[in-house]
């Protein structure tokens, strides 16, 4: 009897073990779905990143986040405390220096007319797990990531609506208690600057650096 034909295991978003699927064991008929859909950690690897047309959601969606089927994302759970466990230890380290490259990025991007970075408010404690800020309102979104992306900089749109994910589409398979368009709008206006622990100081200028110089190429919309 088989008793498990694939695990998948995926880790605390801020610990060294956390992103990317493990595959330790499987049949080969599933290897085909394995390759199509586990693109953890790879970064334009078929030169189309920012190209194509997925469904309802908007054109030039990250293939990279569209999930076109249904499935299961099964934890090791056992695995994952003892690693997790031992980790914790590093966490506060960690968190650490998330916030102080997020409030390096803060300063940084203040300088930059009609560009929104995040707000932590006074009554909350960010990790910093992502860091999203809203483009002026002359910028293209797709324009800028591509821009950033040709610069070896790896950006996101800012929200991720399942609601317009292929695999959801004309299956009645959710419901919404009223329009989601503040959502919908974050999506289209705001990206998803690079940020993890190991980053140096460097990394966030120059990641500063570059969108401000495309964003200053980018002329104004009339007023």
């Amino acid at each position: 009897m088989m008793v498990m034909k694939l695990v998948t295991s995926r880790f605390c978003r801020q610990l060294p073990v956390e992103r990317g699927a493990r595959i330790p064991f499987g049949r080969c008929r599933t290897l085909r779905a394995i390759n199509l859909h586990d693109v953890s950690g790879q970064d334009n690897r078929c030169g189309h990143r920012y190209d194509g047309q997925f469904g309802e959601l908007p054109q030039g969606y990250d293939h990279k986040y569209v999930y076109s089927h249904l499935g299961y994302n099964l934890k090791a759970t056992d695995l994952q405390a003892a690693i997790g466990r031992v980790q914790l230890e590093r966490l506060p380290g960690i968190i650490a220096d998330r916030r102080r490259l997020a409030a390096l990025y803060t300063s940084l991007l203040s300088a930059i007319p009609g560009l929104q970075p995040p707000v932590e408010p006074a009554w909350a404690r960010s990790n910093w797990q992502s860091y999203c800020v809203t483009l002026p309102a002359h910028a293209d979104q797709l324009a800028v990531m591509q821009a950033l992306l040709d610069r070896g900089i790896s950006a996101r749109r800012a929200v991720m609506n399942s609601h317009l994910e292929p695999a959801y589409a004309g299956k009645n398979l959710h419901r919404q208690a009223g329009s989601l368009e503040h959502s919908e709008q974050a999506q289209r206006t705001g990206i998803m600057l690079p940020l993890f622990a190991q980053m140096s100081e460097d990394d966030v200028r120059f990641v500063v650096a570059e969108l401000t110089h495309f964003l200053e190429q980018v002329p104004e919309l009339a007023s």
